[in-house]
């Protein structure tokens, strides 16, 4: 892009020196073998240059990591001992003294008493009562 922009400005400065400006074209008073020229030589070199482009570009290569899942089983015997004792129970009298308080009603006692009791009244009035 560099070359042809220097390719075109030099075409409107030679283009612009060879035909004039307008101004002094329609003034009349130069000619063109007067004024000044400028002589453009073309030369084409060539410039060899390298120019390396880096890029920096991360790939991500998989790579197989060992991932160990270790499952640990605690194991806790548990061992039930049963012990069986036989009682055979004998039944021994041992004496232990013991004080009780008891009240018992009997039967009530019926006594008789004979007597004789005379009594003599007299006609059956009020007024001969004894008593």
């Amino acid at each position: 892009m560099l070359k042809s922009a220097t390719t075109l400005l030099a075409a409107l400065t030679a283009g612009w020196v060879l035909f004039g400006s307008p101004t002094s074209a329609s003034a009349g008073e130069d000619c063109g073998a007067c004024k000044p020229t400028i002589r453009i030589i073309h030369k084409h070199r060539v410039v060899e240059k390298n120019v390396y482009i880096h890029h920096h570009k991360d790939v991500d290569e998989k790579v197989p990591v060992r991932h160990t899942t270790l499952i640990v089983t605690d194991v806790t015997p548990i061992k039930h001992v049963h012990e069986i004792v036989h009682v055979t129970i004998h039944k021994v009298p041992v004496p232990y003294y013991v004080t009780d308080t008891k009240t018992v009603w009997n039967r009530e006692k019926v006594t008789f008493d004979t007597r004789t009791v005379t009594r003599y009244v007299g006609c059956g009035c009020q007024s001969h009562h004894a008593y």
